[in-house]
């Protein structure tokens, strides 16, 4: 059995008269994938936010190992989001004035007190990793939204985060561009990390070994599935017929 990670318990999340969320009791495991499914305005980002900190939960406790984040002053969550947690958007958010690999090493300096020297060092390794290198000198508004994406994955993980939250990373992307994105975070999961990751794409999906369908506030149903080893038919009609059964 796995350990958790990262718990949340009666979650309650409103924007003025509207509930988001609603007494939501939710767990993620370590080294899991877990996929948060939906229909629009289910709540899904919202529970992201709120479990990794981005947001202040309306009431309920998150618990990351012994340590409620619920109850962390915002310069603490500041800092346990730069140690602990990384992040991957929809949109990239990557600085437009810095190159694609000073994007990368600027995290790594931040969020791990590297020195220069260890930062460039890890930045060109994760670079190479993610068939960046020849990209690396590239501003954001010269590289294609694949090598950006990947840029702001890299980022991401330079501070060799304990959990990854994805919302939509792959959104913004034609079909190649998303299989490379699905592709290094399969490979990250496969050797260890846990992510968490919000999607209305059935590829995507597919990727993960859990997944919860989020309906007005609430997780619905969950379905696990084995470790991704490749495109399978027989995953994808299981997928499928679970999220007919969902209503999605």
């Amino acid at each position: 059995m796995r350990d958790v990670i990262l718990a949340g318990k009666n979650l309650t999340k409103k924007f003025g008269d509207n509930t988001i969320l609603e007494n939501l009791d939710i767990e993620i495991f370590e080294t899991e994938f877990t996929v948060i499914m939906g229909t629009s305005g289910s709540g899904k980002s919202t529970l992201l936010y709120n479990m990794s900190g981005m947001d202040r939960i309306t009431s309920g406790e998150i618990k990351y190992g012994k340590k409620d984040i619920s109850k962390l002053s915002e310069r603490e969550l500041t800092k346990l989001r730069a140690s602990d947690f990384g992040f991957v958007f929809q949109q990239m958010n990557l600085v437009s004035n810095l190159t694609l690999a000073e994007n990368v090493k600027m995290a790594g300096l931040i969020s791990m007190n590297l020195s220069e020297k260890e930062a460039i060092q890890r930045t060109e390794l994760l670079l190479e990793q993610m068939n960046l290198s020849s990209a690396k000198d590239r501003f954001p508004i010269q590289s294609s939204g694949g090598e950006s994406q990947r840029a702001a994955v890299a980022r991401a993980v330079i501070g060799k985060p304990k959990i990854i939250f994805a919302d939509e990373p792959t959104g913004a992307l034609n079909k190649a561009n998303t299989e490379d994105v699905l592709n290094i975070l399969t490979e990250m999961n496969q050797g260890g990390q846990t992510i968490m990751l919000v999607t209305h794409d059935m590829e995507a999906a597919l990727r993960g070994n859990r997944i919860l369908y989020l309906e007005d506030g609430k997780i619905m149903g969950e379905l696990k599935l084995s470790q991704y080893e490749g495109k399978n038919k027989q995953r994808e009609e299981i997928l499928a017929k679970w999220l007919e059964d969902m209503r999605w």
